[in-house]
Protein backbone atom coordinates (compact mmCIF):
# COMPACT_ATOMS: atom_id res chain seq x y z
CA UNK A 1 0.00 0.00 0.00
CA UNK A 2 2.53 2.43 0.81
CA UNK A 3 4.61 1.63 -2.48
CA UNK A 4 1.23 2.27 -4.54
CA UNK A 5 0.52 5.83 -2.21
CA UNK A 6 4.69 6.92 -3.30
CA UNK A 7 3.46 5.91 -7.27
CA UNK A 8 0.58 8.28 -6.97
CA UNK A 9 2.44 10.99 -5.13
CA UNK A 10 5.25 10.93 -7.97
CA UNK A 11 2.53 10.78 -10.62
CA UNK A 12 0.97 13.48 -9.58
CA UNK A 13 3.49 15.87 -8.71
CA UNK A 14 4.25 16.82 -12.54
CA UNK A 15 0.72 17.23 -13.07
CA UNK A 16 0.19 19.79 -10.39
CA UNK A 17 3.33 21.58 -11.90
CA UNK A 18 1.93 21.96 -15.33
CA UNK A 19 0.15 24.93 -16.62
CA UNK A 20 -3.34 25.90 -17.34
CA UNK A 21 -4.63 23.30 -19.85
CA UNK A 22 -6.99 25.83 -21.40
CA UNK A 23 -4.22 28.07 -21.81
CA UNK A 24 -4.10 30.50 -24.49
CA UNK A 25 -0.89 32.33 -25.89
CA UNK A 26 -1.44 36.50 -25.18
CA UNK A 27 -1.41 36.56 -28.73
CA UNK A 28 -3.78 34.96 -29.83
CA UNK A 29 -5.98 37.25 -27.84
CA UNK A 30 -7.10 40.77 -28.06
CA UNK A 31 -6.93 42.67 -25.25
CA UNK A 32 -8.91 45.30 -24.38
CA UNK A 33 -7.73 48.67 -22.90
CA UNK A 34 -10.79 51.20 -23.40
CA UNK A 35 -14.68 50.46 -23.72
CA UNK A 36 -16.85 53.07 -25.12
CA UNK A 37 -20.55 53.57 -25.49
CA UNK A 38 -22.83 55.87 -27.58
CA UNK A 39 -25.96 56.26 -29.15
CA UNK A 40 -26.81 57.74 -32.57
CA UNK A 41 -30.53 58.90 -32.66
CA UNK A 42 -30.32 59.65 -36.37
CA UNK A 43 -29.75 56.27 -37.31
CA UNK A 44 -31.27 54.71 -34.13
CA UNK A 45 -28.09 52.70 -33.55
CA UNK A 46 -26.12 51.73 -30.67
CA UNK A 47 -22.04 51.84 -30.97
CA UNK A 48 -19.78 50.11 -28.97
CA UNK A 49 -16.01 51.20 -29.83
CA UNK A 50 -12.53 51.24 -28.07
CA UNK A 51 -8.89 50.23 -27.98
CA UNK A 52 -7.16 46.65 -28.08
CA UNK A 53 -3.23 45.78 -27.66
CA UNK A 54 -2.82 43.60 -30.35
CA UNK A 55 0.34 41.71 -30.07
CA UNK A 56 0.45 40.05 -33.29
CA UNK A 57 1.75 42.60 -35.97
CA UNK A 58 -0.42 41.19 -38.88
CA UNK A 59 -3.24 40.97 -36.45
CA UNK A 60 -3.66 44.73 -37.02
CA UNK A 61 -2.84 44.98 -40.78
CA UNK A 62 -5.98 42.48 -40.96
CA UNK A 63 -8.24 44.59 -39.23
CA UNK A 64 -7.33 47.58 -41.48
CA UNK A 65 -8.02 49.93 -37.74
CA UNK A 66 -6.07 53.04 -37.27
CA UNK A 67 -2.59 51.97 -35.60
CA UNK A 68 -1.27 53.88 -32.46
CA UNK A 69 1.87 52.85 -30.47
CA UNK A 70 0.46 49.15 -30.73
CA UNK A 71 -3.08 50.43 -30.49
CA UNK A 72 -6.06 49.11 -32.37
CA UNK A 73 -9.12 50.88 -32.74
CA UNK A 74 -12.26 48.91 -32.97
CA UNK A 75 -15.92 49.62 -33.59
CA UNK A 76 -19.36 47.78 -34.00
CA UNK A 77 -22.79 49.26 -34.41
CA UNK A 78 -26.53 47.63 -34.00
CA UNK A 79 -30.09 48.79 -33.11
CA UNK A 80 -29.33 46.69 -29.87
CA UNK A 81 -26.47 46.47 -27.54
CA UNK A 82 -25.64 42.61 -28.65
CA UNK A 83 -26.57 43.66 -31.81
CA UNK A 84 -23.78 46.11 -31.70
CA UNK A 85 -21.09 43.74 -29.85
CA UNK A 86 -21.97 41.14 -32.66
CA UNK A 87 -20.83 43.41 -34.99
CA UNK A 88 -18.06 44.87 -33.04
CA UNK A 89 -16.98 40.37 -32.75
CA UNK A 90 -16.65 40.06 -36.34
CA UNK A 91 -14.52 43.01 -37.36
CA UNK A 92 -11.96 41.95 -34.48
CA UNK A 93 -9.42 38.92 -35.29
CA UNK A 94 -9.03 37.69 -31.88
CA UNK A 95 -11.10 36.41 -29.35
CA UNK A 96 -11.61 39.94 -26.76
CA UNK A 97 -9.99 39.44 -23.52
CA UNK A 98 -11.96 42.79 -21.34
CA UNK A 99 -10.09 41.61 -18.02
CA UNK A 100 -7.35 44.56 -18.42
CA UNK A 101 -10.31 47.28 -19.57
CA UNK A 102 -9.66 50.06 -17.14
CA UNK A 103 -12.20 52.80 -18.13
CA UNK A 104 -15.79 52.89 -20.14
CA UNK A 105 -16.26 56.51 -22.22
CA UNK A 106 -20.25 57.09 -22.51
CA UNK A 107 -20.94 59.70 -25.05
CA UNK A 108 -23.22 62.42 -24.43
CA UNK A 109 -25.87 61.43 -26.43
CA UNK A 110 -26.42 57.82 -24.60
CA UNK A 111 -25.50 59.39 -21.59
CA UNK A 112 -28.70 61.25 -22.28
CA UNK A 113 -30.95 58.76 -23.44
CA UNK A 114 -29.73 56.13 -20.44
CA UNK A 115 -26.45 54.81 -19.57
CA UNK A 116 -28.51 52.34 -16.82
CA UNK A 117 -28.98 49.62 -19.64
CA UNK A 118 -25.29 49.21 -20.48
CA UNK A 119 -24.63 49.25 -16.66
CA UNK A 120 -26.87 46.20 -16.08
CA UNK A 121 -24.85 45.01 -19.11
CA UNK A 122 -21.63 45.53 -17.76
CA UNK A 123 -22.86 44.21 -13.99
CA UNK A 124 -23.79 40.85 -15.75
CA UNK A 125 -20.86 40.07 -17.66
CA UNK A 126 -18.40 38.51 -15.18
CA UNK A 127 -15.44 39.29 -17.46
CA UNK A 128 -15.34 43.35 -16.52
CA UNK A 129 -14.32 44.47 -13.33
CA UNK A 130 -16.68 46.90 -10.62
CA UNK A 131 -13.47 48.95 -10.79
CA UNK A 132 -13.87 50.31 -13.64
CA UNK A 133 -13.67 54.05 -13.98
CA UNK A 134 -16.85 55.51 -15.95
CA UNK A 135 -16.45 58.87 -17.62
CA UNK A 136 -18.98 61.34 -20.04
CA UNK A 137 -17.23 62.40 -23.05
CA UNK A 138 -17.69 65.67 -24.59
CA UNK A 139 -17.04 64.98 -28.05
CA UNK A 140 -18.01 61.75 -29.30
CA UNK A 141 -16.35 58.45 -28.10
CA UNK A 142 -14.91 57.89 -31.69
CA UNK A 143 -13.38 61.59 -31.78
CA UNK A 144 -12.26 61.18 -28.82
CA UNK A 145 -9.77 57.90 -29.17
CA UNK A 146 -8.31 59.17 -32.21
CA UNK A 147 -6.71 62.46 -30.42
CA UNK A 148 -3.32 62.32 -31.00
CA UNK A 149 -1.79 62.87 -27.32
CA UNK A 150 1.72 63.99 -26.83
CA UNK A 151 1.75 60.70 -24.08
CA UNK A 152 3.11 56.76 -25.78
CA UNK A 153 -0.26 55.59 -24.27
CA UNK A 154 -3.43 54.64 -25.06
CA UNK A 155 -6.44 57.49 -24.86
CA UNK A 156 -7.97 54.54 -22.04
CA UNK A 157 -4.92 54.86 -19.82
CA UNK A 158 -4.38 58.53 -20.63
CA UNK A 159 -8.04 59.25 -19.44
CA UNK A 160 -7.45 56.63 -16.48
CA UNK A 161 -4.15 57.74 -15.28
CA UNK A 162 -4.69 61.71 -15.20
CA UNK A 163 -8.43 60.83 -13.30
CA UNK A 164 -6.26 58.58 -10.38
CA UNK A 165 -3.88 61.33 -10.20
CA UNK A 166 -6.65 63.64 -9.41
CA UNK A 167 -8.52 61.88 -7.38
CA UNK A 168 -5.51 60.61 -4.81
CA UNK A 169 -4.17 64.23 -4.81
CA UNK A 170 -7.72 65.30 -3.43
CA UNK A 171 -8.76 68.02 -6.70
CA UNK A 172 -11.68 65.02 -7.94
CA UNK A 173 -13.72 62.53 -7.82
CA UNK A 174 -13.29 59.05 -9.44
CA UNK A 175 -16.22 57.15 -9.92
CA UNK A 176 -16.55 53.24 -10.40
CA UNK A 177 -18.86 50.85 -12.07
CA UNK A 178 -19.69 49.47 -8.98
CA UNK A 179 -20.71 52.60 -7.38
CA UNK A 180 -23.10 53.68 -9.90
CA UNK A 181 -24.33 50.24 -9.37
CA UNK A 182 -25.22 51.00 -6.07
CA UNK A 183 -26.48 54.43 -6.58
CA UNK A 184 -29.05 52.93 -8.91
CA UNK A 185 -30.00 50.04 -6.26
CA UNK A 186 -30.67 52.71 -3.62
CA UNK A 187 -33.27 54.71 -6.09
CA UNK A 188 -33.24 57.51 -3.93
CA UNK A 189 -30.18 59.27 -5.47
CA UNK A 190 -28.35 61.50 -8.37
CA UNK A 191 -24.26 60.44 -9.27
CA UNK A 192 -21.83 62.25 -10.58
CA UNK A 193 -19.08 61.01 -13.61
CA UNK A 194 -16.29 62.71 -14.82
CA UNK A 195 -16.49 64.88 -17.74
CA UNK A 196 -13.65 64.83 -20.12
CA UNK A 197 -12.62 66.64 -23.71
CA UNK A 198 -10.74 68.09 -26.03
CA UNK A 199 -8.71 71.01 -25.25
CA UNK A 200 -5.89 72.58 -26.05
CA UNK A 201 -5.28 69.89 -29.04
CA UNK A 202 -5.09 67.63 -25.28
CA UNK A 203 -7.60 65.50 -23.80
CA UNK A 204 -8.48 66.99 -20.06
CA UNK A 205 -10.68 66.61 -17.13
CA UNK A 206 -13.47 69.44 -17.45
CA UNK A 207 -15.97 68.98 -14.69
CA UNK A 208 -18.42 66.71 -13.45
CA UNK A 209 -21.81 65.24 -15.24
CA UNK A 210 -24.83 65.00 -13.46
CA UNK A 211 -26.58 61.58 -13.30
CA UNK A 212 -30.37 61.56 -12.75
CA UNK A 213 -32.04 58.35 -13.36
CA UNK A 214 -28.83 57.28 -14.52
CA UNK A 215 -29.24 60.23 -17.39
CA UNK A 216 -27.12 63.08 -18.35
CA UNK A 217 -29.03 65.86 -17.04
CA UNK A 218 -26.47 68.86 -16.60
CA UNK A 219 -22.79 69.70 -16.71
CA UNK A 220 -20.74 71.53 -13.78
CA UNK A 221 -17.87 73.47 -14.69
CA UNK A 222 -14.50 71.99 -13.27
CA UNK A 223 -14.28 75.80 -11.59
CA UNK A 224 -17.53 75.08 -9.88
CA UNK A 225 -16.62 71.66 -8.22
CA UNK A 226 -14.81 72.76 -5.48
CA UNK A 227 -17.98 72.07 -3.25
CA UNK A 228 -18.34 69.02 -4.01
CA UNK A 229 -14.60 67.89 -3.77
CA UNK A 230 -14.78 68.74 0.11
CA UNK A 231 -17.99 66.97 0.60
CA UNK A 232 -16.87 64.15 -1.08
CA UNK A 233 -13.82 63.26 -1.70
CA UNK A 234 -11.83 60.64 0.55
CA UNK A 235 -9.22 63.30 0.91
CA UNK A 236 -9.78 66.82 -0.40
CA UNK A 237 -6.95 68.77 -0.98
CA UNK A 238 -7.93 71.99 -2.81
CA UNK A 239 -5.62 75.29 -2.84
CA UNK A 240 -7.36 78.39 -2.00
CA UNK A 241 -6.31 81.55 -2.98
CA UNK A 242 -7.09 84.90 -1.30
CA UNK A 243 -5.59 88.58 -2.05
CA UNK A 244 -3.41 90.29 0.38
CA UNK A 245 -4.11 92.77 2.64
CA UNK A 246 -1.36 95.58 1.89
CA UNK A 247 -0.48 95.00 -1.92
CA UNK A 248 -3.85 94.86 -4.53
CA UNK A 249 -1.88 92.59 -6.75
CA UNK A 250 -0.86 90.86 -4.05
CA UNK A 251 -2.02 87.04 -3.65
CA UNK A 252 -2.01 84.07 -0.80
CA UNK A 253 -2.04 80.32 -2.54
CA UNK A 254 -3.60 77.93 0.16
CA UNK A 255 -3.30 74.62 0.28
CA UNK A 256 -6.75 73.15 2.50
CA UNK A 257 -6.24 70.09 4.13
CA UNK A 258 -10.31 68.66 5.80
CA UNK A 259 -9.35 67.75 9.87
CA UNK A 260 -12.80 66.57 10.28
CA UNK A 261 -15.92 66.04 8.35
CA UNK A 262 -19.01 65.83 9.90
CA UNK A 263 -22.63 65.59 8.57
CA UNK A 264 -25.70 64.51 10.77
CA UNK A 265 -29.19 64.64 10.13
CA UNK A 266 -32.65 65.38 11.86
CA UNK A 267 -36.25 65.70 10.65
CA UNK A 268 -37.84 68.27 12.30
CA UNK A 269 -41.47 69.48 11.48
CA UNK A 270 -42.13 67.20 8.55
CA UNK A 271 -38.48 68.73 6.94
CA UNK A 272 -35.37 66.44 6.83
CA UNK A 273 -32.45 69.17 8.33
CA UNK A 274 -28.98 68.28 6.67
CA UNK A 275 -26.09 69.59 9.02
CA UNK A 276 -22.68 70.07 7.42
CA UNK A 277 -19.55 70.72 9.67
CA UNK A 278 -16.02 71.05 8.42
CA UNK A 279 -13.14 71.77 10.44
CA UNK A 280 -10.16 72.60 8.12
CA UNK A 281 -6.52 73.21 8.60
CA UNK A 282 -4.27 76.10 5.92
CA UNK A 283 -0.89 76.21 5.22
CA UNK A 284 0.08 79.77 3.45
CA UNK A 285 2.04 78.26 0.80
CA UNK A 286 3.26 81.30 -0.66
CA UNK A 287 2.36 84.63 -1.47
CA UNK A 288 2.97 86.52 -5.00
CA UNK A 289 4.87 89.36 -2.97
CA UNK A 290 6.03 89.16 0.23
CA UNK A 291 4.49 90.76 3.09
CA UNK A 292 4.30 90.68 7.08
CA UNK A 293 1.18 89.27 8.36
CA UNK A 294 0.06 90.24 11.84
CA UNK A 295 -1.99 87.62 13.61
CA UNK A 296 -4.90 89.78 13.24
CA UNK A 297 -4.90 89.66 9.83
CA UNK A 298 -4.51 85.84 10.07
CA UNK A 299 -7.98 85.70 12.09
CA UNK A 300 -8.90 87.58 9.00
CA UNK A 301 -8.03 84.80 6.20
CA UNK A 302 -9.42 82.48 8.65
CA UNK A 303 -12.79 84.24 8.61
CA UNK A 304 -12.43 84.91 4.88
CA UNK A 305 -11.39 81.16 4.03
CA UNK A 306 -14.35 80.21 6.25
CA UNK A 307 -17.02 82.04 4.48
CA UNK A 308 -15.83 81.02 0.74
CA UNK A 309 -15.84 77.52 1.53
CA UNK A 310 -19.29 77.54 2.69
CA UNK A 311 -20.56 79.68 0.13
CA UNK A 312 -19.04 77.10 -2.62
CA UNK A 313 -20.68 74.15 -0.64
CA UNK A 314 -24.26 75.77 0.09
CA UNK A 315 -24.03 76.80 -3.89
CA UNK A 316 -23.63 73.49 -5.07
CA UNK A 317 -26.61 72.13 -2.55
CA UNK A 318 -28.79 74.34 -3.66
CA UNK A 319 -28.27 74.07 -6.97
CA UNK A 320 -28.76 69.87 -6.75
CA UNK A 321 -31.97 70.92 -4.71
CA UNK A 322 -33.48 73.75 -6.81
CA UNK A 323 -31.37 73.17 -10.30
CA UNK A 324 -30.64 69.34 -10.51
CA UNK A 325 -33.98 68.43 -8.38
CA UNK A 326 -31.63 65.51 -7.06
CA UNK A 327 -29.25 63.97 -4.08
CA UNK A 328 -25.83 64.14 -6.07
CA UNK A 329 -24.17 64.40 -2.45
CA UNK A 330 -25.82 61.29 -1.28
CA UNK A 331 -26.89 62.72 1.81
CA UNK A 332 -30.06 60.30 1.41
CA UNK A 333 -27.48 57.53 3.30
CA UNK A 334 -26.90 59.72 6.45
CA UNK A 335 -30.70 60.46 6.74
CA UNK A 336 -31.42 56.61 6.13
CA UNK A 337 -28.93 55.99 9.00
CA UNK A 338 -29.79 58.73 11.08
CA UNK A 339 -34.24 58.96 10.81
CA UNK A 340 -34.73 55.70 10.14
CA UNK A 341 -38.38 55.81 10.79
CA UNK A 342 -38.68 59.00 8.89
CA UNK A 343 -37.05 57.82 5.90
CA UNK A 344 -39.52 55.20 5.98
CA UNK A 345 -42.92 57.76 5.92
CA UNK A 346 -41.38 59.79 2.84
CA UNK A 347 -39.76 59.70 -0.29
CA UNK A 348 -36.78 61.29 -0.37
CA UNK A 349 -37.00 62.47 -3.96
CA UNK A 350 -40.00 64.76 -3.27
CA UNK A 351 -38.66 65.82 0.49
CA UNK A 352 -34.88 66.33 -0.84
CA UNK A 353 -35.32 69.82 -2.82
CA UNK A 354 -36.98 71.16 0.33
CA UNK A 355 -34.78 70.01 2.71
CA UNK A 356 -32.87 72.56 5.05
CA UNK A 357 -29.16 72.53 4.64
CA UNK A 358 -26.51 74.30 7.24
CA UNK A 359 -22.93 74.76 6.50
CA UNK A 360 -20.29 75.49 9.23
CA UNK A 361 -16.67 75.59 8.39
CA UNK A 362 -14.05 76.17 10.84
CA UNK A 363 -10.67 77.27 9.04
CA UNK A 364 -7.23 77.06 10.65
CA UNK A 365 -3.99 78.17 9.58
CA UNK A 366 -1.62 76.06 10.73
CA UNK A 367 1.61 76.91 9.09
CA UNK A 368 2.92 80.35 7.75
CA UNK A 369 5.28 78.62 5.93
CA UNK A 370 8.36 80.22 7.28
CA UNK A 371 6.42 83.43 6.66
CA UNK A 372 7.25 85.80 10.16
CA UNK A 373 3.86 87.52 11.42
CA UNK A 374 6.18 90.34 13.32
CA UNK A 375 8.65 90.44 10.62
CA UNK A 376 10.22 93.87 9.95
CA UNK A 377 10.54 95.17 6.18
CA UNK A 378 13.78 97.56 5.34
CA UNK A 379 12.69 100.52 3.74
CA UNK A 380 15.14 101.67 1.02
CA UNK A 381 16.63 104.11 2.92
CA UNK A 382 17.57 101.29 5.15
CA UNK A 383 15.20 101.91 7.88
CA UNK A 384 13.06 99.42 9.28
CA UNK A 385 8.94 99.82 8.78
CA UNK A 386 7.36 99.20 12.89
CA UNK A 387 6.05 96.41 13.66
CA UNK A 388 2.47 95.87 12.06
Amino acid sequence: MKKLTRFLILFLIPLLLCSCWDYNDINKKSVALTLTADYDSTTDNYTFSGEIANFSPSSGQQTGQDKKNNIYIYSGQGPTFDAARLHLDSSVPLPAFVGATTVVIFGKSLAKKSIEPFLHRIDGTLDFRKTLLAVVSKETPEELLKTKTNKAISVGSLIQSDLQYLETSGKALYTTIGEMLSSISLGDVGYLLPYVGIQANDIRYLGLAVMKDSKLIDIIDVKDTKGLVYLLSDNPMLIETMPGFNNSNNIFSIPSKVKKRKIKTEYIDNTPVININLDMNFELNYQYYVEPISKKEIHQLEDSLSKKIQKDIQTIVTRSQKEFQCDICNFVKYFKADCPKAYKSIDWKEAYPTAKVNVKVSAKIINLNLDDPNAKIKTSEGKNNEER
